[in-house]
């Protein structure tokens, strides 16, 4: 078992998975977790997965990222939080993910996501899409993080505006700056 590299653990009703579980694990490079009946992520969950680079926890009711929460895997490349019921997260619970290529927060229940103030890693994608975004100035910071850094967003048009009323329905990515912030 401890040369084990992948391990799928998806639809198994699982609504915790006890501290230091994948310790002894220390070759695994994919975990998938996915629709599960898990509600919260800690760093103590996957501590010992220093090589992991797939993380796939997509479909599970997740409540709580704890902080840290990532701060384990210095070599993942993808974390799939899809579809989990987010609604408040920031991308800097994802650093110092150096290596991280793609972050999955598609269909969750995000209406703003802060851009952190650390850089983030380079080719790094985003997946937004099927979010309930507020269409404001803090929405106005992230894409202009995002641009900034030339991070890759996953089917702009699909990123829509949930609020105010009177940009229901619009393009996130295609709106003026003056129209998202205009103070």
């Amino acid at each position: 078992m401890k040369e084990l590299t992948t391990l799928s653990l998806d639809h198994n009703q699982l609504k915790e998975v006890p501290i230091s579980c994948f310790s002894k694990l220390k070759k695994l490079t994919f975990l998938d977790l996915s629709s599960n009946r898990l509600q919260r992520l800690s760093p103590d969950m996957f501590s010992g997965l220093g090589n992991l680079e797939r993380l796939i926890v997509e479909n599970n009711p997740i409540r709580c990222i704890a902080p840290r929460s990532f701060h384990w895997g210095p070599k993942l490349i993808a974390i799939s939080l899809k579809n989990c019921s987010l609604t408040d997260i920031t991308i800097g619970d994802f650093q110092p993910l150096d290596q991280l290529v793609l972050l999955d927060l598609s269909a969750n229940e995000l209406t703003r996501l802060d851009p952190p103030a650390a850089i983030p890693p380079a080719n790094l994608s985003l997946d937004l899409t099927g979010n309930p975004w507020a269409c404001d100035c803090r929405l106005n910071n992230l894409l202009t993080w995002v641009k900034e850094h030339k991070i890759h967003l996953y089917s702009k048009e699909e990123i829509v505006c949930a609020f105010p009323k009177s940009l229901k329905g619009e393009e996130a990515t295609s709106l003026l700056r003056s129209q998202i912030c205009p103070c």
